[in-house]
């Protein structure tokens, strides 16, 4: 079990998309590196915190993604939407998602999320829709 443990965890760590995991309170349980670069925290910053309790700079969003990771939870449902956040400083956009994860009873236990990042993708389509404006 500690082999299969350290193997999921670094699997997770080396993936390039921002993926975390928070509890049936939306603390912190796990993150990957991606997560702590695009956030711009530490792990002893972010670990068993709240979205709520991390910093307003890193988070204009985040009494809207507790509600999203709390409802996931209580529906049993993913949740996906587009945010435009602030990362890094940057104005970006993600693709978000909020997946809930259930123990071997079937009981919710907390909710595995991640985004990709799509503020290229959003340029672009901004772009497109400009010069077909010209």
């Amino acid at each position: 079990l500690s082999d299969q443990l350290r193997f999921v965890e670094a699997l997770t760590d080396c993936m390039p998309p921002p993926l975390y995991v928070r509890d049936v309170n939306g603390r912190m349980l796990s993150c990957n590196r991606s997560y702590l670069q695009s956030v711009g925290l530490s792990s002893e910053e972010v670990m068993n915190r709240t979205v709520l309790e991390l910093p307003m700079e890193n988070f204009e969003t985040a009494p809207e993604f507790h509600r999203s990771y709390l409802m996931a939870m209580r529906e049993g449902r993913t949740i996906e939407a587009v945010y435009p956040v602030a990362l890094g400083g940057r104005e970006r956009w993600i693709d978000h998602w909020i997946q809930p994860f259930r123990d071997s009873s079937g009981t919710i236990r907390g909710v595995i999320c991640g985004w990709l990042d799509i503020t290229e993708h959003r340029q672009l389509i901004d772009e497109l829709e400009e010069a077909k404006n010209l």
